[in-house]
């Protein structure tokens, strides 16, 4: 099976977070908070299953989730940066709602 790797990266801040591959909940993460020094919260690694899958990325802390539909058998660097870009809209939009009056 091809592994995805979900890069976790600037403005989380002790965040909880639910990973679900196909809506099964795979990796659920407490207290995720980006290293400024890194600039990363954290990596991880999911399996898919050949062909069609839905990651959804769910930001409980702040009521935000993003989903992508992607193909398992898609080139692993064409993935990350689909996953990488719904996770960078689902913060700016939590960012956008804080200061949101």
């Amino acid at each position: 099976m091809p592994e995805l790797s979900i890069h976790l990266r600037e403005t989380f801040n002790d965040d909880a977070l639910v990973i679900r591959v196909n809506g099964v909940e795979r990796r659920r993460l407490d207290g995720v908070t980006t290293r400024l020094l890194l600039g990363y919260a954290e990596i991880v690694g999911e399996e898919l299953a050949a062909g069609p899958n839905l990651v959804e990325i769910e930001l409980q802390s702040k009521g935000r989730s993003a989903s992508v539909q992607i193909d398992g058998s898609q080139d692993a660097d064409v993935v990350a940066a689909a996953v990488a870009e719904a996770i960078d809209a689902m913060q700016r939009d939590a960012a956008a709602a804080r200061r949101t009056p």
